[in-house]
């Protein structure tokens, strides 16, 4: 089942900026000494970077049922599935994922809340497709 969403121009530019948010910003964790040295030469793991605070809302909703007797935070969401969806959302292409409408639902809400940020220089509403099918999901 093919289901077509219009995109307004406002909401592409939003979703560029998902994209370009999501891109440029990655989960990474280094080495340092403890506060309180337990072992010598012992390390703990500290972030240098996070990602991108709505991505990190969009895996909490999407947790893995998988359970662990640590901590780790697990998710079903992959970066590079999430990568391909943000790319065909914001080229208008075809997607069948179904993680697609949380994305238009991120972009809108940005939308709303600063509208002067993505409002393009035309005052014509020329409104983008955006296909979402059933056929193939992530």
């Amino acid at each position: 089942m093919k289901i077509t969403i219009e995109i307004t121009p406002d909401e592409a530019a939003a979703l560029i900026a998902m994209q370009a948010e999501f891109e440029s910003n990655r989960l990474e964790v280094g080495l340092a000494p403890p506060r309180r040295p337990m072992n010598l030469g012992g390390m703990i793991r500290v972030p240098i970077s996070r990602n991108a605070k709505w991505y990190r809302e969009f895996c909490d909703r999407y947790a893995s049922s998988r359970r662990r007797n640590h901590r780790k935070f697990d998710t079903r969401i992959k970066r590079a599935n999430t990568s391909r969806v943000l790319s065909a959302l914001c080229d208008g292409r075809q997607t069948a994922s179904k993680y697609a409408e949380d994305f238009l639902r991120e972009a809108r809400a940005r939308v709303r809340t600063n509208p002067d940020e993505y409002r393009r220089a035309t005052e014509t509403e020329i409104l983008y497709e955006a296909e979402i099918c059933d056929e193939e999901p992530f």
